[in-house]
């Protein structure tokens, strides 16, 4: 297969290919330049990288990296034509076509397996609008599976303001896939998709991938009248429960009342508490925005989780605070660091850095600096309520 080439535009230097290991690799986010979106890098030293790379259409899908750091899959492509496109590009501005597939469109960002073999991607398929997943082999660069999500239709739409969990299993042997009005883990080697839960959710694995941690997502738009469960004010977040792989229930570990307590049930409309296990599963990062008095605040807990710890909500390893609205989190290759997207209450969307070693946060770049008002609107829906926004180490 023949490799293409894109530019790449770069502030100050141009990285060198000894800066496309894991350890220098920069931070990626979603921008705006003129009238069109775009993907850029921050340095942790503050070196600015711009990726000349096609967007998927309307709503661009974030570029992931691989483990190791040496390329960035991503989505090209649009909904109204029905084609969709699985890239490879690196910071030299190399492009490589996995595959290509008609009549479909994109409701996830392409994700990596822990070995870097293996990219999984969730599609909407027509004409029989099916939501799957696909799983491309690398090695052979091919499409290899193809994975029927049991949804109902009514359900198949994201539910709204809930962003898709869709995460490999730390051991690489599982993907764990939360959309809409339900969650599944697909088992590639067993070629089968098991129900998690039946309802909206926010979850991750468990680091031995025996499992999954999860948040309900409360349901605000539901009549009292059909005795559904009801968030009052601005909760949003229900009980948070581990759910063992297999036939086992859900186990509670805690319930909503004491998630208000740490600040995550508070949440306004456009943030959402969210958790992230770092690259070795050694540590949880778990945080949320509390707009309740109408003055943003946000709070990160992290726990340490070595040595197969389990994790205990009333003794986080480190807490941090903010005075901005935390959009989503990412932990960096070597797990000392922490990249969030902020947003400010005058509109403001910062990309930043958190020391997790010594609690010191630093800006690293103003996303939509200097745009029209429309075209901050929506670049603010997107961070807000649209797909992930931000990659480090995945």
């Amino acid at each position: 297969m023949g490799c293409a080439t894109t530019s790449l535009s770069t502030q100050n230097r141009i990285p060198v290919a000894t800066e496309q290991g894991k350890a220098a690799q920069p931070i990626l986010y979603l921008d705006v330049e003129g009238d069109k979106f775009v993907f850029r890098g921050v340095y942790v030293d503050g070196t600015r990288v711009t990726l000349r790379i096609a967007t998927y259409e309307p709503l661009p899908m974030m570029p992931m990296w691989s483990p190791d750091g040496k390329w960035f899959t991503y989505i090209t492509g649009d909904r109204t034509s029905g084609r969709v496109n699985l890239e490879l590009g690196d910071l030299r501005g190399g492009i490589k076509t996995i595959f290509t597939l008609e009549n479909a469109s994109v409701f996830t960002q392409p994700i990596w397996s822990p070995d870097g073999r293996k990219i999984a991607v969730g599609l909407f398929e027509q004409p029989n609008s099916v939501l799957s997943v696909i799983v491309a082999d690398l090695e052979d660069e091919k499409m290899r599976s193809r994975y029927e999500l049991p949804l109902k239709v009514e359900d198949r739409s994201p539910a709204p303001q809930v962003r898709p969990s869709f995460r490999w299993s730390p051991d690489g042997q599982k993907i764990l896939i939360a959309v809409g009005a339900g969650a599944f883990v697909i088992d590639p080697l067993k070629r089968v998709v098991d129900t998690l839960v039946n309802a909206p959710i926010l979850a991750e694995w468990v680091p031995d991938s025996a499992g999954v941690y999860f948040f309900e997502v409360l349901d605000r738009s539901a009549p009292k009248d059909k005795g559904v469960v009801m968030a009052q004010d601005q909760d949003n977040l229900g009980n948070f429960y581990f759910k063992p792989l297999g036939p086992s229930k859900p186990i509670k570990l805690m319930d909503k009342e004491q998630i208000k307590t740490l600040r995550l049930a508070n949440l306004g409309a456009l943030f959402y508490g969210n958790m992230t296990l770092s690259p070795t599963g050694s540590k949880l990062a778990l945080w949320g925005s509390d707009d309740a008095s109408k003055k943003i605040s946000s709070v990160i807990y992290v726990y340490d989780l070595t040595g197969g710890q389990k994790l205990a909500f009333d003794k986080p390893f480190k807490t941090f605070t903010t005075d901005e609205g935390i959009v989503t989190v990412e932990w960096g290759p070597d797990e000392t660091s922490l990249a969030a997207v902020t947003m400010t209450n005058d509109a403001i969307i910062r990309i930043k850095l958190l020391d997790v070693r010594t609690g010191t946060w630093k800006t690293m770049a103003r996303v939509a600096d200097g745009v029209s008002a429309d075209g901050m609107q929506v670049i603010m829906m997107i961070y807000s309520v649209g797909p992930k926004v931000l990659s480090w180490t995945q």
